[in-house]
């Protein structure tokens, strides 16, 4: 979702056409992870130079299915606190193991080569990354230092919120006046700045606008007004694939950026949530989806790891990756298996006193 995945069962998900997202959001995922393995380890056989743009996508889909799984619940009756609880379910048991991961990492990295490995001033930062909060103490652009992803996190999880607050106030007329007064805010920073630019203002208005385009796009499928968006499910993967993987001239990236937030990703959501998939293709695209949210936490101290291992073996760079995408994708996949989801059953049956049956549809 983004991360912030349905909470309907896996045989609604494929009634819904949600497999579809799912895949599409597990390809994102992964290319985020390419994105910051070339930061370590610079490729010449493919690349994932614009892989950041893929948080905006994560937001779209963020509004798409919150909206879908949330709104008619929120409207009957379902308390903010419980909305709450149930987003720090699903998000927390990963981040907290996350942020240790990669706390510990540069501990011991930096032990090896021969500097302080645990400074004083570390402990602040390690205590509000597992809380999910930004350490503002830091220099702008840096409140998120120790595990970077958790940018996206913070600022999906404030806008899940501030929706489920207010959505009593978010008539179609609202949601649309966020949407345009955030994309010319945000149309104002990518031009004088760059979207890449991790600044309060600039992560705002990425996320506020991508989030309630999705809720749009969400709202007007279920009452028939969504435009009907023909392309193949094979082609709207492609899409994703190659908009990120286009290569890293100055040029390009403006238009690229202003294209995939405004027109590519919210065609590409309109698309997906009109077709579905079964057999094989679904089966695979639940994969993806499911691992799409540990990908993105766990990657990047792996990422980490394995640029340092690699620097000491004669491992050429093309195989590098070949073996570095399989590895994460498979210990994040034992680490979904026998470490989230058992902890967010129990913390489901502790917090929210769900029976068996619950539990069980609710599962992402």
């Amino acid at each position: 979702m983004t991360f912030l995945q349905i909470d309907v069962s896996k045989t609604d998900r494929r009634r819904s056409r949600f497999v579809v997202l799912d895949g599409l959001r597990g390809i994102a995922a992964i290319m985020v992870m390419i994105f910051h393995y070339e930061q370590n380890e610079p490729t010449t056989w493919f690349t994932a130079s614009h892989g950041y743009l893929a948080v905006d996508f994560f937001f779209l889909l963020s509004g798409f299915v919150i909206c879908h799984a949330y709104e008619t619940k929120l409207q009957q009756g379902l308390s903010f606190r419980r909305f709450f609880v149930t987003r720090v379910i699903r998000l927390y048991p990963l981040l907290v193991v996350g942020v240790i991961a990669s706390f510990v990492l540069r501990a011991m990295l930096a032990h090896v080569r021969g500097h302080v490995a645990l400074d004083a001033g570390q402990w602040p930062t390690l205590f509000l990354s597992l809380l999910g909060l930004p350490d503002i103490s830091q220099p702008s652009g840096s409140e998120f230092l120790l595990l970077p992803p958790r940018w996206s996190l913070f600022y999906e999880m404030a806008v899940n919120l501030l929706y489920a607050a207010l959505l009593p106030m978010l008539s179609n007329r609202v949601v649309k006046a966020l949407v345009v007064v955030s994309g010319v805010a945000l149309l104002w920073f990518t031009i004088q700045v760059g979207v890449d630019h991790l600044t309060v203002p600039v992560c705002t208005s990425r996320t506020t606008f991508s989030f309630f385009v999705g809720v749009l796009i969400c709202r007007w499928q279920r009452t028939g007004k969504l435009p009907v968006v023909a392309l193949p499910v094979w082609l709207t993967a492609l899409a994703i694939v190659v908009a990120l993987s286009v290569p890293k001239w100055p040029a390009w990236k403006l238009p690229l950026s202003l294209a995939c937030i405004f027109v590519l990703f919210p065609l590409v959501v309109t698309a997906a949530c009109q077709q579905s998939i079964s057999g094989t293709k679904a089966r695979i695209s639940e994969l993806l989806g499911d691992l799409s949210y540990p990908v993105y936490v766990m990657h990047y101290p792996a990422v980490f790891l394995f640029a340092y291992i690699y620097a000491r073996t004669p491992i050429p760079h093309p195989a590098q990756m070949l073996i570095t995408i399989p590895v994460i994708l498979v210990v994040c996949q034992m680490i979904l298996r026998f470490y989230d989801e058992p902890v967010r059953e129990y913390l489901s049956r502790r917090l929210l006193h769900r029976s068996a049956k619950e539990r069980l549809e609710s599962a992402p």
